[in-house]
């Protein structure tokens, strides 16, 4: 409407000598000679920036303040108001110039979905296309001249472009400048080139362009009125820094000279800005105390390495007690940012990645060259030295990863942080202090023999998120455990658990049949054979393998059979599922020993009558029984962190995509930094730890809603265990029903 509106006629042009450019009207801009496409979610913003104009032969040392509100809305629209107010000396007068009053408008017109996050945690599209227009308004003591320097309003329609490469951004704009009186207009093109350093993202350096005047227009009776042209091409090169560690700019600085009638040298500060929005809950106001912290660590942190690495300081020397900080920085006892570690709990009092979590402001050891963090420093009483013990945290490359911890039980069993068995590591020597195991060796010519190794009890060990591997430092070095030829990782399927307790139990009751009298008595008539009670346990744990060949029938019937045996339903429900099976299989493969030990007497056999007894006594107490199951799948619940979900459009209700995950809250959190699915609702639809079950469960969610995000759909027609996939799955939902 003001644009095609008929304008009343103006005062006669007066325009400032060299006036500046204007800074941008949206405290997300950067630069004073190209708009941004930058748009907040929701947020509102008030902003003062300050422009100085070094003196020239025409005027004085100037001093410019553009100041406005903005307010951005769902990533894709952004408005405001503006102005700016000029103080400076013109011919031995104090001269105060007022420009008109600025109402601005921005739309993203590509992509389609909302984009707008925080720039360091999600980058932005890789291409962006937008739309601005801005009305310059004579009205009140609004009334001085607009950007062209002329004595009326002034409407501008811009078309903007932004490509993202990396850490490089290039942003180009075309535009047009029109008297809303159709008596003159002016063509403009802006660019700007952006790097953002790779060790602080959130610090942007820029180069900046302008040029208007070409082409131009002015109509005759204007010319005649002003006697020429009061168009004259004109423009202006600049550079600038930026830092902004969420969408906004905290701070800014940058150059320009202009050149066509703009002022020789211009430098332009962006500082001062009040924000109300999610984005900026407890930083209403721009910090520049947070941009002097992430400078100082950036240059600090190099410094600090190489003063250490030159002085040889020991731990006891030099205290070092890095910590997380609430944004999940390590900063280190000097305040340099050592890196970033995964992302912070929703109970903020942890740092998380890949399941690992750290406590936020735990003071860590760090070793000299700066990659190992951890809980203690031990002093070693052989070498005098101090060495780092319990490490949470190493670095690869430029990023922090989990230590995953492992340690020996006093059986020798080696269980990672979590509590999973991970194998066994032979037998406690005599004095229980370590473990000796067997080590194949290679002998050249003379084939392989075999060699005996210790490792210490007291000590951790360290793996990786996949367990493919067991070390001795937290960098996966002096790895002495890895998974047998064809495997990929130490986890032990359920099949395997049960089967490890079948191989204990068969061991133990041997054991135990040699050292009865009883047993010796019958061996030594006859009447029973090791090789017969070896045949029968072969011959019946086949059996019961067969009857349950699905891994959750496996599970429950292993549950079921362990239950009339152990001391109590209540204890064992509390264990661990991997070891439920594993107990599962010693009792029951126990209970086929002695079975065939009685039977191979001729009578019904002492331990089989106690087994009918446990089992009369199991329907008995069935209210018991039906808790501890009750228990087991609660806690088995609790257990799982993964399953499988969708992303919904909320205002559709249309399933857009569909998911697995191992980790429902790390998932979720990752789809809500992308910028593709952060405007979609996350789901979760199973609750299930099966990575088979998973799988199926995926694709039976693909094929009920088709969403159009999902590019490849979960199992292949011609994957070979789509089959098995889809069984898990069936089998899992089956259950579900059932409980």
């Amino acid at each position: 409407m003001l644009l095609f509106a008929p304008q009343a006629a103006g005062s006669p042009p007066r325009s400032p000598p060299s006036p500046s450019l204007l800074s941008a009207n949206n405290p997300l801009c950067d630069s004073s000679t190209v708009q941004c496409l930058d748009i907040d979610d929701l947020a509102a913003h008030g902003y003062a920036h300050l422009v100085v104009l070094p003196r020239t032969d025409e005027r004085s040392t100037t001093l410019t303040i553009p100041y406005g509100v903005s307010l951005g809305l769902w990533g894709r629209l952004a408005g405001g108001i503006s102005s700016s107010t000029s103080f400076g000396w013109e011919q031995l007068q104090s001269v105060r110039n007022q420009s008109p009053l600025r109402l601005s408008a921005t739309a993203l017109l590509w992509p389609l979905s909302s984009l707008h996050g925080e720039r360091v945690s999600a980058s932005p599209a890789p291409f962006r296309l937008g739309i601005a227009y801005e009305h310059e308004l004579r009205v009140g003591p609004f009334d001085g001249t607009n950007a062209l320097g002329m004595a009326g309003d002034l409407s501008t329609i811009r078309v903007i472009g932004q490509k993202v490469l990396g850490p490089i951004e290039l942003t180009l704009s075309l535009g047009t400048l029109l008297d809303p009186s159709r008596k003159y207009l002016s063509g403009e093109a802006a660019a700007q080139l952006g790097f953002r350093l790779p060790f602080l993202p959130s610090l942007k350096m820029s180069v900046d362009a302008l040029a208007r005047g070409i082409p131009a227009y002015v109509h005759r009776s204007l010319l005649d009125e002003l006697g020429g042209n009061p168009l004259r091409p004109h423009g202006a090169i600049g550079v600038g820094i930026s830092y902004q560690p969420h969408a906004r700019v905290d701070f800014g600085v940058s150059a320009l000279w202009g050149f066509g009638g703009l002022a020789p040298t211009t430098i332009v500060l962006r500082f001062a800005v009040i924000s109300i929005g999610k984005t900026y809950a407890g930083r209403a106001a721009t910090p520049l105390t947070e941009l002097g912290a992430d400078l100082a660590a950036a240059a600090a942190e190099k410094a600090k390495e190489a003063i250490e690495e030159l002085l040889k300081e020991t731990y006891e020397e030099t205290p070092i007690d890095p910590k997380l900080d609430e944004s999940c920085f390590i900063r280190d006892d000097d305040g340099s940012i050592m890196g970033r570690f995964g992302k912070r709990t929703s109970d903020g009092r942890f740092c998380e990645k890949d399941g690992a979590k750290v406590p936020i402001g735990q003071e860590l050891w760090r070793d000299k060259s700066g990659d190992r963090l951890c809980k203690e420093s031990r002093h070693n009483p052989r070498t005098h030295e101090r060495e780092l013990y319990d490490c949470v945290l190493w670095r690869h490359e430029k990023e922090w990863e989990p230590a995953h911890q492992a340690r020996l039980t006093e059986q020798c069993a080696l269980r990672d942080s979590d509590g999973r068995l991970l194998g066994q590591l032979g037998v406690a020597t005599a004095q229980g202090s370590r473990c000796r195991y067997p080590v194949e060796r290679d002998n050249g010519k003379y084939g392989r023999y075999t060699d005996y190794q210790e490792q210490p009890r007291d000590k951790i060990f360290y793996t990786d998120s996949e367990r493919s591997r067991i070390c001795e430092t937290p960098n996966l070095l002096r790895c002495f455990l890895a998974p047998a030829e064809g495997r990929s990782s130490l986890k032990m399927e359920p099949e395997e658990r049960f089967a490890r307790g079948a191989d204990r139990a068969e061991r133990n009751r041997e054991q135990s049949l040699k050292q009865s009298g009883e047993a010796l008595e019958d061996l030594a008539t006859g009447k029973v054979s090791l090789t017969t009670i070896k045949e029968e346990i072969v011959d019946k744990t086949r059996k019961v393998a067969e009857t349950v060949s699905d891994k959750e029938k496996l599970k429950e019937y292993a549950k079921g059979r362990v239950t009339g045996w152990l001391k109590g339903i209540e204890e064992w429900s509390k264990k661990r599922s991997d070891d439920q099976l594993d107990d599962a299989g010693e009792v029951t493969t126990g209970a086929v020993i002695d079975g065939a030990v009685g039977l191979g007497m001729g009578a019904t056999g002492r331990v089989v009558g106690e087994l009918a007894e446990g089992v009369e006594g199991l329907r008995q107490t069935g209210k018991v029984a039906k808790r501890a199951r009750q228990l087991e799948k609660t806690e088995e619940a609790a257990r799982a962190k993964g399953g499988v979900y969708i992303l919904r459009d909320p205002r559709s209700g249309e399933v857009m995509r569909t998911g697995r995950t191992n980790d429902h809250d790390r998932r979720r959190s990752e789809h809500e930094r992308h910028p593709e699915t952060k405007p979609l609702k996350y789901e979760p639809v199973h609750e299930v730890n099966d990575k088979n079950a998973r799988r199926g469960l995926e694709q039976l969610l693909h094929d009920e809603h088709q969403p159009p995000l999902d590019k490849i759909r979960p199992i292949s027609p011609a994957n070979p265990n789509r089959d098995k996939y889809l069984k898990a799955a069936r089998s899992h939902l089956k259950n579900q029903k059932e409980e």
